[in-house]
């Protein structure tokens, strides 16, 4: 687990959620982050078997716990299993989250 604590180190949690409340498939699970120079840092697993997510559109990298860190696209899609990836976001990308914040408040 020691890349999944580099990918926490000097960063903020901002909330974490899961499934439908959040607009991803009911199995995935998704905690963000505020990295100390403002970029977003998304991480998503699934709780059991695969899923299919999209990307962010300001997402600028994805990358696996084995330091595996394939090209994106805005609006491509990955696919998340119980293996946790990190979203990495360019600064200013929070204002597209904040339904994730409103709905674990509900």
């Amino acid at each position: 687990m020691g890349e999944l604590q580099r990918w926490l180190t000097r960063t903020n949690t901002r909330s974490c959620g899961q499934g439908l409340a959040i607009d991803l498939p009911a199995n995935v699970w998704q905690c963000e982050f505020t990295a100390d120079d403002g970029r977003l840092l998304m991480i998503r697993w699934t709780h059991e078997g695969t899923a299919t997510t999209s990307l962010p559109p300001r997402a600028e990298e994805v990358r696996g716990l084995d330091g595996t860190s394939p090209p994106v696209r805005a609006g491509c899609t990955i696919e998340v299993s119980g293996t946790p990836v990190l979203i990495v976001q360019q600064p200013g990308a929070s204002s597209a989250h904040r339904s994730i914040r409103t709905a674990l408040r509900q």
